[in-house]
């Protein structure tokens, strides 16, 4: 007997069933699309749009959250606990995928340059340099991907 379907979920109310989208905010009308292994793990979170920080003014925004990180220096309690960013890119690549980040020095590039595609084959680490080279998805190939990572 088949499960009945969610109907609290956007992908089933809106007959998307083959893109997963994650919303930015309750009433939102933009989203990104993850790939559906990762779906029901990126749905456990509240995930808002933030902007990143551009010199020439032309910010790209990405799914955010925050989390908390406790201090090694100490326990659960609220007082060792501050909060940080955590972006949908990088939470998929780093701990859905199980990537570790090469360096401090490196960030999640998308391939194809469209910063709401999270799939799994859509995203790598990349050095800055490569990042802005690779801003409007010419560097996309599977070939790029050492050049991505030096």
């Amino acid at each position: 007997m088949a499960d009945a379907p969610d109907l609290d979920d956007p992908n089933v109310l809106f007959s998307q069933p083959h893109e997963c989208r994650i919303y930015g905010d309750d009433m939102a009308q933009t989203w990104a699309v993850v790939s559906p292994q990762r779906y029901q793990a990126c749905i456990k979170y509240r995930w808002r749009w933030k902007a990143s920080n551009a010199r020439n003014g032309k910010a790209k925004k990405y799914l955010s959250r925050n989390r908390h990180v406790n201090h090694a220096n100490g326990g659960v309690a609220r007082d060792n606990r501050t909060q940080e960013n955590c972006f949908l890119h990088t939470y998929i690549l780093e701990e859905l995928i199980g990537t570790p980040r090469p360096s401090p020095n490196h960030i999640v590039d998308h391939r194809d340059g469209d910063e709401t595609n999270c799939t799994d084959e859509n995203l790598r680490w990349a050095t800055l340099k490569f990042n802005a080279n690779n801003k409007h998805g010419k560097l996309a190939g599977k070939e790029h991907d050492h050049a991505a990572s030096i």
